[in-house]
């Protein structure tokens, strides 16, 4: 068992190492294209922190563990919009954002984990959820673009990195080639990892990757909001967290399936789990927008809507 979760702890420090390196070199080269900012951020950014999800869900249903897809995705949600939310609030700060962007955003994301819901709802996902899903989130992402937050700022550094010289372009894609390649091998590992582990200690797949997972794919986003806030820009950090959860509940969870459509053996757990994550996205929401901010006290909720997840499913 100590082996497993070596290989398990190594594939998710892998995979948030590659992770980082991919946002960094896409966000290089999409400026150096000249694609505006604000897309840069809306896209690279939110796609680009969901990348774990995305490989995972792929490599997971292919090689015939949906489950793991399913509860990676749920639990990685859940983790963004409490865990991730609460700490980056105690580690850097407070953060303040106007009624109205907080409820176009949040409803977009409350919205993607209803149609993730509705789509394990059956006990599989097929060909025709994997696609209704990705339509999803494209039209979530435009009216997330389109009324909301007008201030989504570019990925640090960037405006400085905007004239990447022609030489190094080149190279830039090699190296990204290189990471994306990292984030798949360090999926498999996750994946096979994952079902050793279950087996020994005699829990579900669908539990680790719910739980244990989950956390280690959510690292990117916490990284991320914490230097956001830092440096004042808040509407990123929340951006960039809602943003993902509506990238992981529609793109992430039909990219495998979009391959290969895939019966859940552990459908309950699913939605019991993608239940509660609806209902902990709609109190988050609803305390945010309320008070125009989440402060040390909201941090606190939040922690305990997580911490009560394991009380919910464990009972």
């Amino acid at each position: 068992m100590i082996f497993e979760i070596g290989m398990l702890i190594s594939g998710l420090v892998v995979l948030a190492f590659a992770s980082d390196k991919t946002i960094d070199i896409a966000s290089r080269l999409a400026a150096t294209a000249n694609i505006p900012p604000l897309l840069i951020g809306i896209v690279v950014l939110s796609m680009g922190t969901s990348l774990p999800e995305i490989s995972n869900s792929v490599v997971s249903t292919v090689s015939g563990h949906p489950e793991i897809n399913v509860g990676d995705t749920f639990g990685s949600s859940l983790s963004q919009i409490t865990l991730i939310f609460g700490l980056a609030v105690l580690i850097a700060g407070p953060i303040k954002e106007g009624r109205r962007d907080v409820l176009l955003l949040g409803g977009c994301a409350i919205m993607g984990a209803m149609l993730a819901l509705f789509a394990v709802e059956s006990g599989e996902i097929t060909l025709i959820n994997a696609v209704f899903l990705i339509a999803s989130y494209f039209i979530l992402i435009f009216i997330s673009n389109k009324y909301t937050v007008k201030k989504y700022a570019a990925p640090e550094g960037v405006e400085a990195k905007k004239y990447w010289p022609r030489a190094d372009r080149l190279r830039g894609s090699g190296k990204l080639l290189f990471f994306l390649i990292g984030i798949v091998a360090a999926s498999i590992l996750i994946v096979n990892s994952t079902v050793e582990l279950s087996r020994e200690i005699g829990i579900p797949p669908y539990l680790v990757s719910f739980f244990a997972i989950a956390i280690g794919t959510s690292l990117p986003e916490l990284f991320v909001a914490v230097s956001a806030i830092r440096k004042g820009q808040d509407e990123l950090a929340m951006g960039n967290i809602l943003g993902s959860n509506i990238t992981d509940t529609t793109l992430a969870i039909a990219a495998g399936p979009l391959i290969a459509p895939s019966v859940l053996p552990e459908a309950g757990l699913a939605i019991a789990t993608g239940t509660y994550l609806v209902f902990s996205s709609i109190v988050v929401i609803m305390l945010f927008a309320w008070r125009k901010k989440l402060d040390r006290f909201a941090a606190m909720v939040l922690l305990g809507l997580y911490a009560a997840s394991y009380l919910f499913l464990f009972a």
